[in-house]
């Protein structure tokens, strides 16, 4: 069997083991731990290194994760000391100014864009009414729209969506993607709420495949800026953390919202 979907297989065993059997703050350790390598494959895939500044960087980073699911006050806090803290991590050493410039810039843009959605992933897991549930929706919707991409575009695929981005990617892979994402809705609704939610997962799912295709894409571009075929080889045939996590920050965070938003109407 090809190396690519052994390790597929491995990294969907261990997901579900995790979400639905490992204790809460087992968990809550796991995600801050995988938040932090996630980052440090960030910096060294766009700065072609690490250095000292990227430990406190990293333990900001963790702490807020921490606090997102303990002590919300306290992680908006952190979130807002790293919106002037990050950047001021750039000052020191005597790069050129231009490197510097970069560094403020990505890490800025790289602790927030990896912050927040890792910080849901246990709050979802620990939602009050479906506990588990709602976050093996929006790690399964992913993975479904991006196998049903992958196939569909290979079958059907002509005409490219961003060549300039993702050469292989196609408008029919897109399409056969999103049409995966709101059949996987649809049966998740049958299959694990009764058929409770359904147009509201219908609806969040299709939002998912939208979102969660422009997320891999966001990657793609970080990648291309890098000048990296991946974030890393950490999976065989599959890249490295953010390779495996672009589509899911997206479906995450569209997942959170939607909850919230349907909590209030």
């Amino acid at each position: 069997m090809n190396k690519r979907y052994i390790t597929g297989l491995i990294l969907i065993v261990v997901a579900v083991s995790s979400v639905y059997y490992l204790p809460r703050e087992l968990f809550l350790y796991l995600i801050m731990i995988g938040a932090y390598f996630t980052y440090r494959e960030y910096t060294v895939m766009m700065h072609k290194t690490t250095d000292w500044r990227f430990m406190p960087l990293g333990l900001l980073m963790m702490l807020t994760i921490h606090y997102m699911t303990h002590d919300m006050v306290m992680a908006k806090i952190l979130l807002f000391g790293g919106a002037v803290g990050v950047p001021l991590m750039a000052l020191p050493g005597s790069e050129p100014v231009d490197k510097k410039w970069r560094y403020a810039i990505t890490q800025t843009a790289g602790f927030f864009y990896l912050t927040i959605p890792f910080g849901l992933f246990p709050i979802l897991r620990e939602d009050s009414i479906n506990p588990h549930h709602w976050l093996m929706f929006a790690l399964v919707v992913p993975w479904l729209c991006d196998s049903g991409a992958y196939f569909t575009g290979r079958t059907f695929g002509k005409h490219k969506f961003a060549p300039a981005i993702s050469p292989n990617k196609t408008w029919e892979g897109a399409v056969g993607g999103l049409l995966m994402s709101i059949i996987s809705g649809a049966v998740w609704s049958y299959a694990v709420f009764e058929g409770k939610y359904l147009v509201f997962i219908l609806v969040v799912s299709a939002l998912i495949g939208v979102f969660g295709q422009l997320g891999d894409l966001v990657e793609s571009l970080l990648k291309r800026g890098a000048g990296v075929k991946d974030s890393s080889n950490l999976f065989p045939g599959h890249g490295g953390l953010l390779d495996r996590t672009d589509s899911l920050l997206y479906s995450i965070t569209i997942t959170w919202l939607a909850l919230q938003f349907m909590a209030h109407l």
